[in-house]
Formats: structure tokens, C-alpha cells, sequence
């Protein structure tokens, strides 16, 4: 939970967003909640390995938030409207996003073939929460970007520029 809160503070810093930074939770934790369901449908407890495995890939899936958050921003700061930022961010980052995800998948996956089964749970566990923290980074972080654009608590010089 205090890696969380430290995350979004820092991300609101560097955005100079409180909003943002708030926003920038929830992809986080969505890939987080889906591990614990695997554990779940897998018969298993949640144990201090599950709580490494948070940790872990906490760290490395917030690095496609911060990317996705930035690149939108600075499509922004170039005037660019919501949609058209959103459309470069993923045009320039999706690509090298999705590369080191399956990359960091297919590594973590390796562990499958392991005998010590508490690395195999790891393994599997690391790979199924990055995939999952990917797909929500590519799909909900956007949508939660436009819905919050375009929120009425926005001041009147902030609305987007419209799509030409």
C-alpha cells in the first residue's frame, strides 16, 4: 500500500497533477488484483511469495504507466488533443511496451520448468501480473485519460483542442 501511495505521489510531482497521479493507481492495482484471483482459482493461499510477486512486478509495471502517462503529457504540451496524444503515446511507446512485457513473460515463464515450486508460483505469478498490467496500461490507463480530460472539474483554459 505505501509503495502505491509513494507512486502516485511521485507521479502527481512529475505531472504536476494530483489528478494523474491518483489515475496512475489504478492500472497498477488492477494487474495486482488479478494475481490474487490466479491464486484463488488456483486453490492456493496468499503467502509471503504472493507478496514478493506484488512487489516485483509493482515495480516494473508501473514503469508502462509512467511511460504512457508522459508520453500523453507531452502530446499535450504540444497541443495536441486528447485522442491525437493518446494516438502518438501508443504509436511511439506501445510498440517497445509490448516487446519488453513478452519479454519479461516469457523469462519469468522459464521458472515453469523448475522443480522448487515456490520459484515455479513465482514464475507463473510474475508473468500472468505483467501481462494483465499490460493490457491494463494499453486499455484502461487510456480510457481513464480521456474520461478525466474531459471531466467538468477541468478549468475552462485546460479543454482539449479538437481533432482536425
Amino acid at each position: 500500500m505505501t509503495a502505491r501511495i509513494v507512486i502516485a505521489a511521485l507521479l502527481a510531482l512529475a505531472m504536476r497533477s494530483i489528478r494523474l497521479g491518483l489515475l496512475s493507481i489504478v492500472p497498477n492495482v488492477v494487474p495486482l488484483l488479478g494475481g490474487v484471483v490466479f491464486v484463488h482459482l488456483m486453490g492456493r493461499t496468499l503467502d509471503i511469495g504472493g507478496t514478493v510477486v506484488a512487489s516485483v512486478c509493482l515495480g516494473i509495471a508501473v514503469d508502462d504507466t509512467i511511460h504512457i502517462i508522459t508520453g500523453y503529457g507531452m502530446g499535450k504540451a504540444k497541443g495536441l488533443s486528447s485522442e491525437a496524444a493518446l494516438l502518438e503515446t501508443l504509436e511511439h511507446r506501445g510498440g517497445a511496451l509490448i516487446k519488453t512485457t513478452l519479454i519479461l513473460t516469457a523469462t519469468f515463464s522459464v521458472f515453469v520448468f523448475g522443480e522448487f515450486v515456490p520459484n515455479t508460483m513465482f514464475g507463473v505469478l510474475c508473468a500472468i501480473v505483467l501481462g494483465i498490467a499490460l493490457l491494463a496500461d494499453l486499455t484502461l490507463l487510456p480510457l481513464l485519460l480521456l474520461i478525466i480530460d474531459r471531466s467538468p472539474l477541468r478549468s475552462k483554459h485546460q479543454q482539449p483542442a479538437k481533432l482536425t
